[in-house]
């Protein structure tokens, strides 16, 4: 199985405008280590991908996937249902809200979807966006 560490380390940090120097501050290592871990010449230990996973927002086990395919900002791709229902389960997950062992049904989708839309003006303050 190959390991897609190294390639999307570099993508995340160059995808937050960060230099190598800076991730390294913000992890305490080195600028030298940062440039190990992206050229496959070292690994990093489990503390600092679960640290990065953490900074970068992503779940612990994204960071080796292969991403090539993958490509969120691409304003084609058409997501079905099924796979927008998954990246919100996904995030609901992350932010507490769901229990990995927690399922959201159709319904349960569509409830919070309603209820998001309902709640819009609540949920996005105008104010900070001018």
């Amino acid at each position: 199985m190959k390991n897609y560490f190294a390639k999307n380390l570099k993508y995340l940090r160059e995808k937050k405008g960060l230099e190598q120097q800076e991730l390294a501050d913000l992890l305490n290592v080195g600028r030298s280590t940062i440039s190990c871990w992206e050229n496959e010449l070292r690994s990093p230990q489990m503390e600092y991908v679960l640290k990065l996973a953490d900074f970068f927002n992503v779940d612990n086990d994204f960071i080796f996937k292969d991403l090539s395919s993958i490509d969120i900002n691409d304003p084609k791709k058409q997501f079905t249902e099924e796979e927008k229902k998954e990246a919100l389960k996904q995030v609901l997950k992350e932010k507490g809200f769901l229990n990995d062992n927690e399922e959201m049904t159709s319904e349960d989708f569509n409830r919070l979807i309603d209820f998001a839309k309902r709640n819009k003006d609540f949920i996005v303050d105008k104010k900070y966006k001018e």
